[in-house]
């Protein structure tokens, strides 16, 4: 066994040649003969992993006879090339290979090859998040969403470049009525007009925020049908006309809400005085600040901790005794977390009591310093506890270090590759059970 282990170390040393390789000790249940066929594929992946890394694929390779599919699907993004994806036989494959081919040359003709219609749909989505048209949303099995995206993106006074009030898809025919609805309010003057949408509170929303843009005048506010866009009306004017007092023409909540965001703007902790949500509000200017001293005016323990905590993650902080003045537990816990991942020093999550916390500290650490090792240090908190494999799948995803799963068993180390990379079909070959099947059913997705 212990030759077998030696031959595979070297077989994995001679495959990756220059590159950085971090080998934790190999775990004998991994490569035990009887599930030689297993691993052999796990060796074809790992050399598989590397001749893409290094850029140096060839399927008419003979290594690669048996992988055709998962070859051509990889070789398609490398080379900019969709006709690759033609050369898949497997229909998932090529459903996933034509959908990473239309966002990699910005395509939306490759769509129209996918066979499954819910990755159809997925493929057109990506197009309407960063530019909705109606040729688009009439693609799309829901196209609801992409409709009010539209309609959100509308310039008022621009007649809309689609006829559609005669299409045939009710939901079309409708939102060329709104958006004319829309027109003709803004147009007049009138903001009343929106009553007769069928997007009533988005017609008002749209129309008083372009007249706020327009205006000195708070006032305006005052015509929102609903009190989330009201409160965030006097929010704008506090903020533009430089009036904190603007907030006092509301009450309750949305005063409350109207000192909590334009705190963030003044940085006065004073504005925070009477509020509901007084210990939020203190948060904001200590953090707008980076001053832990506004900390202290937070009204308990609790309170505080994560005040100095929030402060300490966003200045980076090192210096550990900052922290010694927390008093609330967990709070004290993510403060060592945070100066030992910034200070690249695993000693100090020693600091910490609870395990669980103290274990993440360790992964934080690791994944910092890139040194696997340090998962070695995490505790067990309960008897049947993954901790080390939850440490070692966390590394490989985050760092795209394959080679560290390699160190754990079964299920773990089929969920340790597919965390590290979700949309790899080659990965779906190697993995077992459920995981094997949710990989499967991934390919494509993002």
């Amino acid at each position: 066994m212990k030759a077998y282990i030696t031959i595979l170390i070297i077989f994995l040393t001679g495959c990756l040649g220059n590159m950085s390789f971090n080998t934790l000790e190999y775990n004998s249940k991994i490569l035990n003969p009887d599930t030689l066929k297993h691993n052999q594929e796990i060796l074809d992946f790992i050399e598989f992993d590397v001749l893409v890394t290094n850029g140096q694929i060839d399927c008419s390779d003979q290594k690669m006879k048996n992988y055709l599919d998962e070859c051509y699907y990889v070789l398609a993004a490398k080379e900019n090339d969709a006709q690759y994806c033609d050369k898949i036989e497997k229909e998932n494959i090529k459903d996933a290979c034509f959908k990473r081919m239309s966002a990699h040359l910005n395509n939306t003709g490759f769509c129209e090859n996918i066979s499954n219609e819910t990755l159809k749909d997925d493929c057109y989505g990506q197009f309407v998040i960063v530019e909705p048209n109606l040729d688009l949303c009439k693609k799309l099995g829901y196209p609801h969403s992409c409709l009010d995206a539209i309609y959100n993106k509308h310039i008022l006074g621009i007649n809309f470049s689609k006829n559609c009030n005669n299409d045939s898809i009710e939901s079309v025919k409708r939102l060329c009525e709104d958006i004319q609805n829309l027109d003709d309010a803004f147009l007049s003057n009138n903001v009343t007009l929106c009553n007769d949408s069928s997007r009533v509170d988005k017609c008002y929303s749209r129309f008083l925020y372009n007249l706020s843009r327009r205006s000195n005048d708070p006032s305006v506010c005052s015509l929102h049908i609903d009190d989330s866009s009201m409160t965030y009306c006097y929010i704008h004017f506090a903020i533009k006309n430089e009036k904190p007092d603007i907030c006092n023409i509301l009450s309750g909540d949305n005063y409350d809400d109207c000192i909590v965001q334009i705190v963030k703007h003044f940085k006065d902790v004073e504005l925070c005085e009477g509020i509901e949500s007084y210990n939020l509000c203190v948060h904001y200017v200590a953090e707008k600040t980076l001053d832990y001293s506004i900390c202290d005016r937070s009204t308990n323990d609790r309170s505080r901790g994560l005040c100095i905590v929030n402060v300490a993650e966003l200045q980076n902080e090192t210096d550990k005794s900052w922290c010694g003045s927390i008093e609330y537990e967990r709070s004290l816990a993510e403060c060592y977390e945070i100066v030992a991942v910034n200070s690249e020093d695993e000693k100090i999550c020693g600091k910490i009591k609870n395990p669980a916390e103290y274990n993440q500290c360790i992964k934080g650490v690791a994944l910092r310093t890139l040194n696997p090792e340090l998962c070695r240090m995490v505790k067990k908190t309960h008897p049947t506890s993954q901790n080390y494999a939850n440490c070692i799948k966390t590394y490989a995803a985050k760092t795209k270090n394959m080679s560290v799963c390699v160190n754990l068993e079964e299920p773990a180390f089929s969920e340790c590759l597919y965390d590290y990379d979700l949309h790899n079909p080659f990965i779906c070959r190697v993995l077992k059970d459920t995981t094997k099947e949710y990989c499967i059913k991934a390919l494509g997705r993002d």
